[in-house]
């Protein structure tokens, strides 16, 4: 028995369209940032969440979708730039204070960790989960946490 609501369906197959087609996540804006975040710019990083959160904050971060919403940054950064940009986006979850914000967050963590390609432990990664696990969270984003400490077998 499927128990998703007639809302969750419609969000999922437009994000599953848009995310297909690229509409939502190549636009110009969206692509200079990124290109100046793998020329070494870390600190745009917030500035390319605020952007997309504040175009689809509502729409784009239900259930597995949420990791699509960086798809194209995870493919243009090599391992040592997404190993570097991981301790800005710790900074970026702990800033967080709105639940939806939080998952997309650790959402992009999660993406980044991954693309990094090495278990050696980021600075700041430790003491940003110490924090995360004292925190209330939605189940999700326990999962992303948990995802991370097996990431690192911490």
């Amino acid at each position: 028995m499927n128990t998703r609501t007639l809302y969750e369906i419609v969000v999922n197959q437009l994000i599953h369209y848009y995310i297909l087609e690229g509409d939502l996540l190549e636009s110009e804006e969206d692509n200079e940032i990124i290109s100046l975040i793998s020329s070494g710019n870390d600190q745009l990083l917030k500035d390319l969440i605020v952007l997309r959160t504040n175009r689809w904050k509502y729409h784009l971060i239900i259930g597995e979708y949420t990791t699509g919403l960086f798809s194209d940054l995870e493919r243009k950064l090599n391992e040592e730039t997404a190993f570097r940009l991981i301790r800005i986006s710790m900074q970026i979850v702990l800033e967080q204070s709105d639940s939806d914000l939080i998952t997309t967050s650790l959402s992009l963590l999660m993406d980044l960790v991954r693309t990094s390609n090495t278990t050696e432990i980021p600075e700041g990664l430790i003491e940003g989960l110490s924090i995360l696990d004292n925190m209330k969270l939605e189940i999700d984003d326990k999962e992303y946490i948990k995802s991370i400490r097996n990431w690192y077998r911490i």
